[in-house]
């Protein structure tokens, strides 16, 4: 797999999202930031907001 690029994980996401950040922890652990609309409150409005997840490579 070398330096192939390949999709391991996938993230929530729905409505507006975008500006991804990326910040290598080590050769197998990363977080990524973006922004997305997809969750709703409980009137069932839109909610836009940041999301923050740290991938592992198993």
């Amino acid at each position: 797999m070398g330096d192939e690029l390949r999709e391991f994980a996938e993230l929530p996401s729905g409505g507006d999202n975008s500006y991804p950040g990326f910040v290598t922890l080590s050769d197998k652990r990363a977080l990524v930031s973006y922004y997305s609309s997809h969750e709703k409150d409980a009137a069932g409005k839109t909610i836009t907001a940041i999301y923050l997840a740290e991938l592992t490579l198993k």
